[in-house]
């Protein structure tokens, strides 16, 4: 968001979220395991609501949309680098993005960094793109809103700015009572989501296998199991 061709131009980077093949990439890359990402918060988050805005797949709309933003076919668009983290399935995920944007006339470039590499770029601000994943502290809607969209996070490393979700944010953290709360919540993830300033493509999921007279066993929102609450049956 802070580069002059993203910055201004909404259509553009709505483009770019329906030219993801998010489905593509859940089955070609995470065996199904993972799973689509059409908004910000993820599912088992408590109070979540699907939000109005979400993105799914649409080469058509891509297209239609990418010629609003003044790029008919892509023509007149500089080739877009995008920068991923080595390692893990990432690679693999950045060249089926590359391809959903080919496909809709947006040439884009790959580049992978380690990790140290990468998180030096990701302070720095000089990417024009990248790939990068997220996870929170706390299963709360606060810690993907609040923690990657507001102005003054140190988190928010899109370089995302608007003085209208910023007012909501501050409001909500100042609201106590729950339904509000989810209402202002939902009410931000969908401006976000509106602007584009990032493409969710994936939530993180797990595989898991036990006997079927383990009982108990759950994983929760943030990913671990309780396992004070397993159990062996004897049936």
């Amino acid at each position: 968001m802070r580069k002059r061709i993203f910055k201004k131009n909404i259509k553009l980077r709505q483009a770019i979220n329906y030219a993801v093949d998010r489905k593509a990439i859940v089955s070609d890359v995470y065996n199904n395991v993972y799973v689509a990402a059409r908004g910000i918060v993820p599912p088992v988050v408590v109070g979540y609501k699907k939000p109005s805005r979400a993105y799914s797949y649409s080469a058509s709309k891509a297209k239609r949309l990418l010629k609003q933003a003044g790029y008919p076919g892509g023509k007149g668009l500089p080739t877009i680098k995008l920068i991923y983290n080595t390692g893990g399935e990432n690679e693999d995920s950045a060249l089926i993005m590359q391809q959903n944007l080919r496909d809709i006339g947006i040439t884009v470039a790959l580049k992978g960094l380690g990790t140290g590499a990468f998180k030096k770029a990701l302070r720095d601000g000089k990417m024009f793109m990248f790939a990068d994943e997220w996870q929170a502290d706390y299963p709360s809607s606060d810690a993907f809103l609040y923690q990657l969209f507001y102005s003054k996070s140190k988190d928010n490393l899109s370089g995302f700015s608007d003085p209208k979700v910023d007012r909501l944010l501050t409001k909500v953290r100042k609201t106590v009572a729950v339904a509000p709360r989810k209402k202002l919540y939902n009410k931000v993830e969908n401006e976000v989501l509106k602007q584009a300033p990032i493409v969710p493509y994936v939530f993180i999921g797990t595989r898991v296998v036990h006997a079927r007279k383990v009982e108990g066993f759950e994983r929760t929102a943030l990913g671990y199991t309780p396992l004070d609450r397993v159990w062996i049956s004897n049936n």
